[in-house]
């Protein structure tokens, strides 16, 4: 059941540049929710999109929706957790400004109130994947790693003994949310939580050393780290061909070009993934 809550901001972290965790306490003693979902926050709660909400909902035509963040925590931790980039507002390719995003990225105070509502979604470890699986394999670029942070923190917290693989696609080194803590998880537990960093517009050799891949995961890559296919399960999330990307393409009478998303779910397609066994959330 979907919950309205009264939070309060009690952390605020700078994950990157223009990424932010908001560490919210419920009131809850043990919050109930899946790792891997997410909640939704009203933007005409907050005093200073009041001007910018009328504005957009005049120029749609349609009342402003909550939007949906993954949570980065899981459930064993203390407080509940979102994290967000902020979106960027491209003149010419993006129709409208964002929103919500910037302000809950660089101007969320500890100590003020929030209103969520959560918890749902079906990005989640659920009894198919628990009892048909040995290996998870997460296929994540920029913040899609946030509901598999999640995922994976949740899992080896259980004591689970499924492998996790993640590769994990971002522009630069500095782009990277949850770096340290990722790596420390994977130092933590060896045996069960593997990482490969691929970076795509960076390139040197201090990083090469640490094992980074330079460029975009290709199938090959993806293949290799897959032992037994009839035991893996992947889940795969980040950037994909939007709405407003297809309408261009389509006026312009040619396909749109791939993104992140659509490009590994061929992949798994393609090594014999079956879709019953590969989970999806994108953007």
């Amino acid at each position: 059941m979907i919950q309205e809550l009264d939070t309060v901001v009690t952390d605020v972290v700078m994950e990157t540049e223009d990424s932010a965790t908001i560490f919210l306490s419920t009131g809850q003693e043990s919050p109930e929710y899946q790792a891997g979902q997410f909640l939704t926050v009203d933007p005409h709660q907050f005093p200073a999109l009041e001007r910018w909400c009328l504005y957009l909902e005049e120029q749609k035509g349609k009342k402003e929706p909550p939007r949906a963040y993954s949570m980065s925590s899981a459930p064993h931790e203390k407080y509940v957790s979102f994290t967000i980039k902020e979106d960027i507002y491209y003149p010419g390719e993006t129709k409208y400004p964002p929103l919500l995003s910037p302000l809950l990225t660089y101007r969320v105070a500890v100590g003020s109130k929030m209103k969520i509502k959560g918890y749902t979604g079906s990005y989640v470890v659920d009894e198919e994947v628990q009892n048909g699986c040995d290996h998870i394999l997460h296929l994540c670029a920029g913040s899609g790693i946030v509901p598999n942070y999640s995922i994976i923190k949740n899992e080896l917290n259980s004591g689970s003994d499924k492998k996790h693989t993640l590769i994990f696609t971002n522009k630069t080194w500095n782009d990277i949310i949850f770096r340290d803590s990722l790596n420390e998880l994977a130092a933590d537990h060896p045996d069960n939580f593997k990482i490969i960093h691929a970076i795509t517009r960076e390139e040197n050799d201090k990083l090469r050393s640490n094992g980074v891949r330079f460029g975009r995961p290709d199938i090959d890559l993806i293949n290799s780290q897959i032992d037994d296919i009839d035991s893996t399960v992947a889940f795969v999330c980040g950037p994909a061909i939007t709405g407003i990307e297809k309408k261009k393409a389509k006026e312009a009478g040619v396909e749109p070009t791939p993104r992140f998303v659509n490009t590994m779910l061929e992949y798994v397609e393609e090594i014999g993934i079956p879709s019953e066994r590969v989970k999806k959330e994108s953007w």
